[in-house]
């Protein structure tokens, strides 16, 4: 293919210089330009036109896929896509893009020239024009519907791979102490200070039954460590002697979340998570949109979040603040219908469920204008406890600290499921840390002149030995438009 595009795009080049200095040339350049596009020469830009076409559009007899086919294939075949930078659909549309602004250069010499070889007395060329329309005309309908036939089956998801190197703040947050592993002496849990009872005698009123460490100078375990101000949850008995390493770390106990929208007249073009004295923010990346589903490059920019001065300020229900109670999180993908772009993402409480959500707004394909007065709030609002069809849990089991695992992560969960905060393993973390941590890397597509349709809230793992939970960015859904 490149060998075939490349010549055509030089051409243009210096056909566009010649014509700017089209009276001060030779006429004999001019005539050997001209030629040098419609002649029948297998590498002139009328043969190479052809050559493309004929990889876009292999003959009936022909047992080799066309080129689209063949890139779905490639993509079939290799699952992981996080380093392509922009979904499988996107980068399928790239394709059709560069093949179709080819045909437009290379149509626009073929017209010019033989009109410069009908001015030279070289011919009429009337009948060669009509039939390099007719051409014309074919090789993009073809293209076209080739184009959308493999696209239309493509994935719309992009995501992104693991850093090399993990750096908290840079490429994941956490939530810290929401629920933790917990070691306790029993002596140290009653008044008696006794060794008798089970777990269940002590319910979750921790700081009820607390009466202060037992005075006994073999027994300093209790003393020395930071006491648990919170309640008892999944107790279990462990008749053992234990060796306890105590960390000093001083960590807070709860996260919030909240949502963001593009400014008027703005898409949302990318997303990632952001943390802000303990509050979690989804950030979003912007800008204008263009005629057939582009972005104006030079308008992206990344929104910073406005964090919130008080809690009372944050809408009730646009954040959640965790607790045992309350941290389940929903995981879904949401796609803008067809016609219409993302304008703003956030979260939707549901009960003890925090949920994505996406403002989708309908656009004129042919001319990118908005229609802001139509734009809705979109949502999978089923749950877990729904009659039909209800949300399947993606359980965390024995999971150790994400960011120690030497394996790449990859998609663990699907649309319409839902997963709980809580601790790591007890055998590989001691139960010190909330999991899964959130992918703080940025979601975008490296072709900026796209605008997302979708947005992803997934886990990410091996083997679901190590999680995170993280967004995924969609493309614009290839029948869009008006």
């Amino acid at each position: 293919m490149i060998s075939y595009v490349r010549p055509i795009w030089s051409l243009y080049s210096r056909w566009k210089e010649y014509m700017n200095y089209r009276n001060d040339l030779e006429r004999e350049t001019l005539d050997d330009l001209a030629s040098a596009v419609v002649s029948h020469h297998p590498h002139s830009t009328l043969s190479l036109l052809w050559s493309i076409h004929d990889l876009v559009v292999p003959h009936k007899a022909s047992i080799r896929a066309g080129i689209f086919q063949h890139l779905k294939d490639l993509i079939d075949h290799d699952a992981a896509t996080c380093d392509l930078g922009q979904s499988p659909q996107q980068l399928a549309y790239g394709l059709y893009k560069l093949i179709a602004a080819t045909e437009t250069k290379a149509f626009a010499m073929m017209t010019f020239s033989w009109m410069l070889l009908r001015e030279s007395g070289k011919g009429n060329f009337s009948r060669e024009t009509k039939l390099a329309q007719l051409g014309h005309v074919k090789r993009e309908e073809e293209a076209l519907m080739n184009a959308r036939e493999v696209m239309e089956n493509l994935s719309r998801v992009f995501w992104r791979c693991d850093p090399e190197v993990h750096l908290e703040g840079v490429t994941y947050l956490q939530v810290t102490d929401l629920l933790q592993g917990y070691i306790e002496n029993e002596v140290d849990m009653n008044s008696e200070g006794t060794c008798t009872q089970t777990c269940s005698a002590y319910g979750n009123g921790f700081p009820d039954v607390r009466t202060g460490c037992t005075d006994n100078r073999k027994q300093k375990f209790c003393s020395m460590q930071r006491p648990c101000n919170g309640n008892i949850f999944n107790c279990k008995f462990i008749d053992a002697d234990a060796w306890v390493c105590l960390s000093d770390k001083p960590e807070r106990r709860y996260g919030y979340i909240e949502y963001e929208n593009a400014d008027p007249g703005k898409v949302v073009t990318g997303i990632k998570f952001e943390k802000v004295d303990n509050i979690f923010y989804l950030k979003i990346q912007q800008g204008y949109p263009m005629a057939g589903g582009e972005v104006k490059p030079s308008s992206v920019e990344w929104k910073p979040v406005d964090p919130y001065e008080t809690l009372s300020a944050a809408p009730k229900d646009g954040y959640m603040t965790l607790t045992y109670e309350d941290r389940a999180v929903d995981l879904d993908d949401l796609f803008a219908p067809a016609g219409h772009v993302i304008t703003g993402v956030g979260f939707r409480r549901l009960g003890a469920h925090l949920g994505l959500t996406i403002q989708v707004t309908p656009i004129n394909f042919t001319t990118g204008e908005l229609k802001p007065d139509l734009s809705y709030w979109k949502s999978n609002m089923n749950t877990d406890a729904s009659d039909k069809n209800p949300r399947k849990q993606l359980p965390l089991v024995d999971v150790a600290v994400p960011i120690y695992t030497v394996f790449d992560s990859v998609v663990d969960s699907h649309h319409d499921m839902w997963l709980q905060f809580g601790p790591t393993s007890e055998v590989k973390d001691a139960a010190q840390t909330t999991v899964p941590f959130l992918d703080a890397q940025e979601v975008f597509s490296r072709d900026k002149e796209q605008a997302p349709g979708g947005m992803r809230e997934d886990l990410q793992g091996s083997m679901r030995e190590n999680s995170y939970e993280s967004h995924e960015g969609g493309s614009v859904h290839v029948s869009g438009g008006e």
